[in-house]
Formats: C-alpha cells, sequence, structure tokens
C-alpha cells in the first residue's frame, strides 16, 4: 500500500549555549559532546566492538537501531508540545516527515537533541509510542554525548574510524571533501552512516535508517 506522509508541527528553539555543564561523572562542553574517560568506560562492555550490530551510547544510555520510539520516550527523550499535540497516534500504512526529540540537562532546555521519523507500517493505527524510528539523527552540535564501539566518540577522525572497524572500501568515501562511511546490519537491513567534517576530519553527525 502506498505510504501516507503526516506532516507533523515542529517547533524550532536555537539555544546559545556558552561555559560548560555538569554531566553524570564530571565536567563536559555541553555544545560538543565530547565523553570523558568515565562515560566511555561506563558503556563499553555493552557496546561490543561490531559497529555492524548498530549499537551506540546517547548521554549514558545504550541503544540498538532499529527501535520504536517508545525506547526514547522511556529514557526521558521529549517532543515539543506542539509536535505532541500532533503525533499522538499514528495511522496505518503513514510515515511521519522529520521532526525533533529532546532532553534536558542541568535544567537548561532542549540542550540534546536528535532528528526523527515515525513509521507506522501496520495496516491499523499505533499510539506514537509504539510506531518505529524510520530515520535517526544525531548532530555533534546538538550536544549528545555520544559513544560508539571500541570508545570513539564525536573527536574520533574519519581515520581513526576506518583502523578501529576496517570497512570495506565499497562502503567509504573520500572524495571531493565528502567523508562518509556506511555500516549494515544485513539481518534486519538497517544502516548507520557517519558524517565527517571536512577540515577537521572528525566525526560530525549519525544517521540510522
Amino acid at each position: 500500500m502506498k505510504q501516507k506522509i503526516l506532516s507533523a508541527v515542529v517547533f524550532m528553539a536555537v539555544f546559545l549555549v556558552t561555559g560548560c555543564g555538569r554531566n553524570m561523572t564530571g565536567m563536559a562542553n555541553e555544545s560538543d559532546g565530547l565523553a570523558t574517560d568515565e562515560q566511555i568506560a561506563a558503556v563499553k562492555g555493552e557496546l561490543g566492538d561490531d559497529m555492524n550490530e548498530l549499537k551506540f551510547s546517547i548521554d549514558g544510555v545504550v541503544y540498538q537501531y532499529p527501535m520504536t520510539m517508545q525506547t526514547m520516550l522511556d529514557a526521558d527523550w521529549y517532543l515539543d508540545s506542539s509536535v505532541k499535540k500532533e503525533l499522538q497516534t499514528l495511522e496505518g500504512n503513514t510515515r511521519t516527515t522529520g521532526f525533533v526529540l529532546r532532553k534536558d540537562r542541568s535544567g537548561e532546555y532542549g540542550i540534546t537533541e536528535c532528528s526523527v521519523v515515525a513509521s507506522n507500517d501496520s495496516s491499523y493505527e499505533k499510539e506514537i509510542g509504539e510506531t518505529n524510528l524510520y530515520n535517526l539523527n544525531f548532530r555533534r552540535e546538538k550536544g549528545a554525548v555520544l559513544v560508539l564501539p571500541q570508545g570513539l566518540k564525536w573527536d574520533s577522525t574519519f581515520e581513526e574510524v576506518c583502523e578501529a572497524y576496517k570497512p570495506s572500501a565499497d562502503y567509504i568515501i573520500d572524495q571531493d571533501g565528502v567523508l562518509t562511511i556506511t555500516f549494515t546490519n544485513s539481518s534486519y537491513d538497517g544502516h548507520l552512516v557517519m558524517w565527517f567534517d571536512t577540515q577537521t576530519r572528525e566525526l560530525s553527525e549519525l544517521k540510522f535508517y
């Protein structure tokens, strides 16, 4: 059945963050999301070593893609009130447009955020928490504290990721200023694309789909 597209109202808030913010294990710059050694050690065992399993840690919580919206909501992510009003349920065979989930940190609003697309592939209406995340996107400047398998994080470079995971050349792009690496879990056809800053060559964005 041809999927219908449900438009979501997206309320965008922009905050200028200066100084440092306290996290569970120490001090970290809230705008760059760099994990401390203690934060890496706390989740490294659960993450394992294989990026193709699509496991990752954001703000101290370990996730594995694909997952439901409820997985994010249970970890204290939330929809803006305007979006939540629109997306209490999702009709069958329907996919939303992109919208933003946020998480509070240190009492501040919207320090950590990610972009998502929810999908209901069944033939009946579902509560929004029961829908699957069709698309999940994290950016370094949005403040999420990231840890990947083998202890990699936002300031890991393109070369360091290639060395750690040794991805097939078919999944690497390094040309014309574009740097990406793609990982795939073939058992359920899930994918992760890592994007790297063209100047620093450090990890700048994760996109799960």
